[in-house]
């Protein structure tokens, strides 16, 4: 599989999926690494002006950061199906109060938030296209053909 093809291309084979889950779980660790920037950076030039509703907002972004990075690793590190649904339900939820934020007039709806979800999603393919062409694999292993 071609770098190019990674968001899109047909997972075929045990290295299309981990190349995937490699190319998703990077990209997510960039995602969190610019919601934690883009978070920390408002609050050095908010630094005087910090109220409580602020201070969660900021903690709150700061948490959904980590969140994020450690269930990317979870992902990567042992091809985890249930990390990749929870990363999954965690981006549809914070796309989901962007838009219900916009329809107030009060949210922005970011390409990132969007972004996340697609790649959720992608990890989820992967992962359980991973699981699936490896248990053939150990199943002949244990039965000694």
């Amino acid at each position: 599989m071609k770098k190019s093809d990674v968001l899109y291309a047909k997972i075929e084979n045990v290295a299309d999926s981990e190349a995937v889950i490699r190319f998703v779980t990077n990209s997510l660790y960039v995602i969190a690494a610019l919601s934690i920037g883009m978070v920390l950076l408002a609050g050095l030039v908010l630094s005087g002006r910090y109220s409580t509703p602020m201070m969660t907002t900021v903690v709150g972004a700061i948490l959904e950061g980590i969140g994020i990075v450690v269930l990317a690793f979870f992902v990567r590190r042992f091809r985890s199906r249930i990390s990749a649904i929870l990363l999954l339900a965690l981006s549809s939820a914070e796309l989901l109060l962007t838009v219900v934020g916009q329809i107030s007039g009060s949210g922005r709806i970011s390409i990132l938030k969007i972004l996340f979800v697609f790649l959720s999603i992608r990890a989820i393919q992967a992962t359980f296209k991973y699981h699936k062409l490896t248990a053939g694999v150990a199943t002949d292993e244990l039965s000694g053909s």
